[in-house]
């Protein structure tokens, strides 16, 4: 019996020191399930950070890990059907134990195994890294390629528009090359049939003019000898002197017996003749000369003046003279507005009560507006040069002065009247021209008003010929006008008779005509018979909208 006990007491010791190795393996068991666990984990978080890039890795790594866990769920089942038969029998607890020891090495031959695949997934994933980083080596070095090609290929583009630019350019110059051959072409011809009229002309005006010679010598003749009879109230001729022989008669109001008399006679009867002439200009080359008569007006007449090097100098014709250079208008003849204006209206000049505004004017602080010249040869403008912007009839078709076969050019009011400087060559300077020549033009030019002239101060207010301030805008009087600057038929519209009686009041008008002749190397080149349109006035009809 005491055997027995020591037999069972052994047998309980030996059941409790395999009940502890259990618990031991159990542990252990415990520890391996923790690493395979930890193994599974970090493989899977390297898969999933690598899901994209390694998508056919995945399959494997998952086949992997479900492996492991099959095993692992396996053994805990094992594990407790062993604890089971441990509690249940002491006998069979050694048994149990023996064969978990060697399901132990088993698991841990897996568990190795395991580890081994988790390396070797590991490695591979890594060998993928690489792999992936080459990729993206790659993908930059395509990236650079790429980036390269294409700026190859706006250098290229670039090239491409440069030569395009420069075809186009080319192109647009050859374009104008053949305009500017064709406008030669219609200058050469245009210029050919007006010599043929000129000489034409020329002929009839030195026929006209010798008859009226004629006719003058045998009427000075009869007075003479009308004097030598009666004796007493002798009429006086003034001839002047042997140039001014020839000159052309504006008769509108005389007679038959008026015709070829050195005056200028407009409301005359038979008791004019023989009056004399009175010349306001001083000697042949005076700019601004007119002829008068006591029953009659005056005709107009400027002579020219060259633009020489110095009067492109700022200290003469002001800052904008430097204009005359850099437009290539050194050696032409010219005008001066000052001497048109003066011409053409001359109660501006002589009021006392208008000309302080004209002296303002060249100041900046008024200026003209609504003014339009016609003109029967080609005048330009100095650009920027005057408050003045000169325009060919070529070129302007449909413009109201320019639908008298006669006239080429007109000139017109420019936009920036505010300038001292342009108001200043407008209204005062006299020995700067702002009103240029056609260097192959006629000789003589006639010029006439076709819409009247405004002052405005530089609000646009007008000044009316009086020298009051009207307080009303031009812009506001503009849209009652018609083309020729006068005010259209009101009919019933109240507001347009208003502005109608304001019109009266500030419009500086004139139907003279004015000639303007060239003058070269300070030697008049024309002569009584050199007028190169038809002696008569040209027309302008003002009436037209």
């Amino acid at each position: 019996m005491q055997e027995e006990k020591g037999k069972v007491e052994q047998t309980k010791n030996e059941a409790e020191a395999a009940k502890a190795e259990v618990d031991e393996l159990k542990l252990q068991v415990q520890e391996e399930k923790g690493k395979v666990e930890q193994t599974k984990n970090e493989a899977k978080a390297e898969v999933d950070k690598l899901k994209l890039q390694v998508q056919e890795e995945r399959e494997k790594v998952e086949q992997t890990k479900n492996e492991a866990k099959a095993e692992v769920d396996e053994l805990k089942l094992q594990i407790q059907e062993e604890k089971g038969k441990v509690e249940q029998t002491k006998n069979e607890a050694k048994a149990e134990v023996d064969k978990l020891k060697l399901q132990v090495q088993e698991e841990k031959g897996k568990v190795e195994q395991t580890k081994n695949e988790a390396e070797a997934a590991k490695a591979e994933v890594d060998e993928l890294k690489l792999q992936v980083q080459e990729e993206k080596g790659k993908v930059e070095q395509t990236k650079n390629e790429a980036k390269a090609e294409v700026d190859e290929l706006k250098l290229q583009v670039q090239e491409e528009r440069e030569k395009v630019e420069q075809t186009k350019n080319e192109a647009e110059a050859a374009k104008e090359e053949v305009l500017r051959y064709k406008i030669e072409q219609e200058k050469e011809e245009v210029m050919q049939s007006k010599i043929e009229g000129v000489k034409e002309e020329l002929l009839k005006c030195k026929i006209n003019m010798a008859k009226a010679e004629t006719e003058w010598y045998k009427k000075a003749a009869e007075e003479c000898k009308n004097e030598k009879r009666i004796g007493t109230d002798k009429p006086s001729i003034k001839v002047g002197n042997e140039n001014d022989r020839g000159k052309h008669v504006t008769n509108e109001g005389g007679n038959e017996n008026d015709r070829g008399k050195h005056v200028t006679n407009e409301g005359g009867n038979e008791n004019d003749r023989g009056k004399h002439v009175t010349n306001e200009g001083g000697n042949e080359n005076d700019r601004g000369k007119h002829v008068t008569n006591e029953g009659g007006n005056e005709s107009g007449e400027i002579t020219s003046r060259e633009i020489t090097p110095d009067l492109s100098l700022p200290g003469i014709c002001g800052p904008k003279a430097t204009l005359y250079k850099s437009n290539n208008k050194i050696g032409c003849q010219g005008f001066n507005t000052s001497d048109l204006l003066k011409e053409l209206y001359p109660e501006m000049y002589s009021n006392s009560k208008i000309l302080p505004y004209i002296e303002k004017g060249s100041e900046g602080i008024y200026s003209a507006v609504n003014f339009k010249f016609a003109f029967t040869d080609t005048i330009s403008s100095a650009a920027n040069f005057g408050n003045t912007k000169c325009l060919k009839c070529i070129d302007s078709p449909q413009e109201l002065a320019c639908q008298d076969e006669k006239v080429k050019s007109f000139c017109q009011s420019g936009n920036d009247y505010t300038n001292k400087e342009l108001n200043k060559n407008f209204f005062s300077r006299e020995s700067c021209p702002d009103l240029i020549k056609d260097p192959s033009g006629a000789s003589i030019v006639k010029a006439k008003q076709v819409a009247p002239l405004i002052l405005v101060n530089t609000s646009g207010q007008m000044i009316d010929k009086e020298g009051n301030n009207t307080q009303v805008q031009y812009n506001s009087l503009k849209p009652y006008l018609k083309l020729n600057g006068k005010i259209r038929d009101c009919g019933n519209d109240q507001k347009c008779k208003d502005y109608n009686a304001i019109m009266e009041k500030v419009a500086w008008d004139s139907d003279k005509e004015v000639l303007l002749k060239a003058v070269f190397d300070n030697v008049q080149r024309t002569t009584p018979y050199s007028y190169d349109n038809e002696v008569g006035s040209f027309p302008i009809d003002n009436e037209l909208i």
